[in-house]
C-alpha cells in the first residue's frame, strides 16, 4: 500500500496548481494506486486523512462531504468522523470546518476552543472528560465525570451492608452532564467575573489557625449554633497547636 507521507508530499506541488481542492486529490490519488482489499483500503484512507489534518492541510468547507458522495469514505455507523474530528479540533481549524459541513452542526466553544470526544477540562465540581457529541434533539456535549479511589471507599461504606458492592471498571461514572453552547457560555462568564473580582480584591488568603481567623470568629459567634462554636472552636484550637 502506498505510504500516506509520499502522498502529503506530493499534494504539496498539486496545492500550488491551483487546480481543485488538494484534499479531494489527495484522497482520489490514494484509493486509486491502494492494491489491495477494500477494507484496509478504507483503514488506509483515515490514516491518510488524519496525516493530512496534522500536516494542517487547508481542507474546502465541502471536501469531506464531496469525498464522502464519490468515495464512501466512512461506512454506516462508522466512528471515523468523530473521531477525526477530534483530531481536527485539535489541529487544524479548516478540517474540523469540513467535518461539521457534512455532519451538519456547528461547533460547541469552550475558552475559544473545539469540544471533541476526548478532551478533559475542569467543570463546575471538578474535572470531566468529553464522551460524545449529540446533534439529534440539540446541540450538547455529553461529559463526565469518575469516581476516585476515595469516592469508591465511601461508597462502599455506604452501600455494604452485609453483601458486597460490584465495580464493573476502573473508571465508574460519578456524574454525567449534558452541556449545551448557552451553558458553556454561562460557566465561562462566572469563571470571568471571578477573576475580576481577584483583580480588585486579590486573591482567597487562608486564615485559617491565625489571630485574624480568631477575630473573623468572634464577630460572628454569637449567631452560631452551639454545635457549630463546637467544631469551629475545635478547628481553631487544632490549627493553633500546629
Amino acid at each position: 500500500m502506498t505510504h500516506p507521507e509520499t502522498l502529503i508530499e506530493a499534494v504539496q506541488h498539486f496545492a500550488s496548481l491551483d487546480a481543485g481542492s488538494p484534499v479531494v486529490w489527495l484522497i482520489h490519488e490514494f484509493r486509486q494506486r491502494a492494491r489491495c482489499h477494500w477494507t484496509q483500503r478504507n483503514k488506509g484512507t483515515g490514516r491518510v486523512l488524519a496525516e493530512a489534518v496534522k500536516a494542517n492541510l487547508t481542507f474546502r468547507r465541502d471536501d469531506i462531504a464531496i469525498l464522502q458522495k464519490e468515495e464512501a469514505i466512512f461506512s454506516h455507523g462508522s466512528g471515523l468522523p468523530e473521531i477525526l474530528y477530534s483530531l481536527a479540533a485539535q489541529h487544524n481549524p479548516t478540517a474540523a470546518a469540513s467535518i461539521e459541513h457534512y455532519l451538519g452542526r456547528k461547533p460547541l466553544w469552550y475558552k475559544r476552543q473545539r469540544m471533541y470526544v476526548g478532551r478533559s477540562f475542569a467543570w463546575v465540581h471538578g474535572w470531566v472528560n468529553c464522551t460524545s457529541i449529540q446533534n439529534t434533539t440539540g446541540l450538547y456535549a455529553v461529559a463526565c465525570s469518575y469516581m476516585t479511589e476515595a469516592d469508591k471507599k465511601a461508597q462502599l461504606v455506604l452501600e455494604d451492608l452485609g453483601g458486597k458492592v460490584k465495580w464493573h471498571s476502573d473508571r465508574q461514572i460519578k456524574k454525567r452532564y449534558k452541556i449545551d453552547q448557552a451553558t458553556f457560555r454561562k460557566v465561562e462568564a462566572w469563571e470571568t467575573s471571578d477573576d475580576v473580582e481577584e483583580a480588585n480584591v486579590g486573591p482567597v488568603v487562608d486564615v485559617r489557625g491565625t489571630e485574624e481567623a480568631q477575630r473573623r470568629f468572634d464577630a460572628i459567634k454569637d449567631n452560631l449554633p452551639a454545635a457549630g462554636v463546637r467544631l469551629a472552636m475545635e478547628e481553631i484550637n487544632e490549627q493553633a497547636k500546629r
